[in-house]
């Protein structure tokens, strides 16, 4: 039976909804490229704030992922299916590498840092799932921290930034991103301590 690993870096870890994993997340996934360089919930019909979240990005920092191991082994796509609805995506936003697998993912160097890491755990995991999503910015075409620290602070004055601030300060302690260190200095926001 395959053994998939699924690698989180923000949310997934605090709140992983009906996620069937092993829960014993661990701290030593790859090194990968992440920033909080996509926003999300704008257009909410529950009617929940807007935020930032962590994505894959090409000129972001290396961050330290976590993974753990999908509870569901009989099939590759049911570890891939469940993601995608926790996730609440397409399927397509969900990439999958498995030992032999072949690049999918459109940053450089992603695969073969995730390949690598994969096959420093020969024996214990036969592939990798993670979410793909790509980085995007209300209204502009690239995505900067200086861009997004406005933005932020455009929810600030509004009294729209309790979502933003929270998943901010909730990202696990070793994704130490250039925008959340920037906006911790800024805007006194503080990393709440969740264990990870």
């Amino acid at each position: 039976m395959p053994r998939v690993a699924i690698l989180g870096w923000g949310s997934l870890l605090w709140d992983r909804r009906t996620l069937k994993i092993c829960g014993q997340w661990r701290s030593d996934g790859p090194l990968l490229p992440i920033e909080f360089a996509r926003t999300s919930g704008l257009n909410n019909k529950e009617g929940k704030l807007p935020y930032l979240s962590l994505v894959l990005h090409p000129s972001a920092g290396l961050i330290r992922t976590y993974w753990d191991v999908s509870l569901l082994t009989k099939h590759r796509d049911d570890a891939i299916c469940d993601l995608r609805q926790r996730e609440g995506c397409n399927l397509s936003c969900i990439a999958y590498l498995p030992r032999d697998g072949q690049p999918q993912c459109s940053i450089p160097g992603v695969e073969e840092r995730i390949l690598e890491w994969l096959n420093s755990k020969k024996g214990e995991l036969d592939a990798v799932i993670w979410t793909n999503l790509r980085p995007k910015l209300k209204k502009r075409e690239v995505f900067t921290v200086e861009e997004s620290i406005k933005w932020l602070d455009s929810l600030r004055k509004r009294k729209r930034h309790g979502r933003a601030e929270e998943y901010i300060r909730k990202a696990p302690s070793q994704t130490d991103t250039c925008l959340r260190r920037q906006v911790r200095e800024l805007f006194a926001w503080p990393d709440i301590l969740i264990g990870f």
